[in-house]
């Protein structure tokens, strides 16, 4: 049995649900770092824009080597695992936020607020779409694959195989 694959051939769930774990600690590390680093120079809506964008890198990064480590075997798994890690960070961001921190839901609502500048959203939508671009990359399909030419071995069409025609 290949050590990446469960006995049913999927991915292992535990060691995806371990990376969840690790892309929490990472979130919580980058949220720090704000608070800490730079908030205070660039303001509360600046510094959340900037960490978002440091989130986004950061997960970004994280699950392609954690597809690297424990790649999965197929597109629907992939978006199996993007879904499950969607759902557990927010559940895990307003139980949190709400139980333990005291914040009022509207308060936990804020942050995924596009038109305010907001840009939370953003990162709940890395992680969950995130497994499923790192297994395309690493099987070359879909747009990225096309455009470099690897498309299941189908030669492409260039600029050289269109056919201008002008009107009479």
């Amino acid at each position: 049995m290949n050590q990446t694959m469960g006995p049913d051939g999927r991915p292992h769930l535990a060691a995806w649900a371990l990376g969840w774990v690790g892309a929490a600690v990472l979130g919580v590390a980058n949220g720090v770092m704000r608070r800490v680093g730079y908030e205070r120079r660039l303001g509360e809506l600046r510094a959340h824009q900037v960490s978002t964008g440091t989130a986004i890198a950061l997960f970004a990064g994280y699950i392609y080597l954690l597809d690297r480590r424990w790649p999965s075997p197929s597109a629907r798994d992939a978006a199996a695992v993007g879904a499950g890690w969607a759902g557990a960070t927010i559940a895990f961001e307003f139980t949190l936020g709400h139980f333990q921190a005291h914040l009022p839901w509207s308060e936990l609502l804020r942050d995924y607020n596009l038109r305010r500048g907001r840009l939370w959203s953003l990162v709940v939508a890395t992680l969950g779409v995130g497994p499923s671009v790192a297994f395309l990359v690493r099987t070359r399909k879909g747009p990225v694959a096309r455009l470099h030419g690897r498309n299941n071995g189908q030669r492409l069409v260039t600029h050289r195989d269109i056919e201008l025609r002008t009107a009479p």
